[in-house]
Formats: C-alpha cells, sequence, structure tokens
C-alpha cells in the first residue's frame, strides 16, 4: 500500500490536532499511561500517521511543551502588550510565572520527576542550552515593563527550571510548605527579573 503524501496545509492541521489533543490527555492519563495509539486515536489518525509527525512519544511531549509554551503566550499575554502598545506589570509578569507551576495550565505541573528524567535522557534538544534559553527570554523580556539591565540568564534560567522541578516532585514535598516554597521561588526569580 502506498504512503499517503499530506499537502502542507494538511501536515499542518494534523499536528496541531495532535498537539491539541495532547495536554488533555496528559493531565488526564500522566505521562507513563498516555500511549501513541491513545493520542492517535484521539486525534483521529492512525497510529502510523503519528509516526510521520514523531519518532516517539518523548518527541511529543517535547513538542507538547513547545506548543503549550506558544499557547501561553497567546493566551495570557494581553493583546495590547503584544501589540507594544504597554508593557506588562510586575503584577502581570508574576501571575505568568505561577502559571509554570499551575496543574490545570502547565505541562510541566502535569509531569513527575521520572517523566523529566526520560525526556531528558531520549530527547536530545531538551538538555540545557543557555543561547536558546537566552532567545525564549529575550521575547518575553521585551514585553516587561523597566526589567534590570544585568539580567543574570543563568541563574534565571536555573530558577525557572527549579520552579518547574517544584511542581513536578509535588507530590514528594511537604504539603503544609508546598506554597510557601513555590512563592519564595518566584520572589527569587523576580528578585532577578527585576532587582
Amino acid at each position: 500500500m502506498p504512503v499517503r503524501v499530506f499537502k502542507e496545509e494538511e501536515r499542518k492541521a494534523i499536528k496541531e490536532q495532535l498537539l491539541s489533543v495532547g495536554f488533555p490527555m496528559l493531565k488526564e492519563y500522566g505521562m507513563i499511561h498516555m500511549s501513541i495509539p491513545k493520542i492517535a486515536k484521539a486525534a483521529q489518525i492512525g497510529t502510523g500517521t503519528f509516526y510521520r509527525f514523531f519518532d516517539s512519544k518523548e518527541s511529543y511531549i517535547y513538542e507538547l511543551i513547545r506548543y503549550r509554551r506558544s499557547k501561553f503566550m497567546e493566551e495570557y499575554i494581553p493583546e495590547d502588550v503584544k501589540s507594544g502598545k504597554r508593557k506588562l506589570t510586575k503584577g502581570e509578569v508574576r501571575a505568568f510565572i505561577e502559571l509554570v507551576v499551575d496543574k490545570e495550565e502547565s505541562v510541566y505541573a502535569n509531569l513527575d520527576l521520572a517523566d523529566s528524567k526520560m525526556l531528558f535522557d531520549k530527547v536530545q534538544s531538551i538538555s540545557p542550552n543557555l543561547d536558546r534559553e537566552k532567545a525564549l527570554s529575550s521575547v518575553f523580556f521585551k514585553m516587561i515593563d523597566k526589567p534590570k539591565k544585568d539580567v543574570n540568564f543563568p541563574l534565571l534560567a536555573n530558577l525557572m527550571k527549579v520552579l518547574a522541578i517544584t511542581s513536578q516532585a509535588r507530590e514528594e514535598l511537604h504539603p503544609e510548605g508546598y506554597e510557601e516554597t513555590v512563592r519564595r521561588i518566584i520572589d527569587m526569580i523576580m528578585q532577578e527579573v527585576y532587582g
């Protein structure tokens, strides 16, 4: 049987469908129980078609993280900020950072440490890359009102990762101190952004 060739707009539509079903499935099943056949069925495609877009579940999850990050920007950055009419306030920046640990909105909060290790081991492009992280941060920093000029980007990147890891390890931390731990990590991030 010949392999079907998708037109560019079909490829985009299928990939969008695959990624749009991913986050609800991750919240429902977790990464371990989120199988490729389940993903394909939810996206209304064949399992073989899935592999024409992603070579593994881990590469799919990595792309889902990137997809959700771009959706965050679309959904949670006000239009007047995106258009350059104004900058994000400190309160808006803090609220945006808090989304990193929000189970309803964040991929990171729906992964556990074993999931992260699996992703790190199987997806080469997920390893720390300061230039890539600076590039991502620079887009956000252009929207922030009066960040400090000498931001320590390696420190900022590490603090953001600590925040994500904290959300992933929530079940392993003392529940009585979890919210305060998150608040203090965010305070450190805000201190690095604003001084």
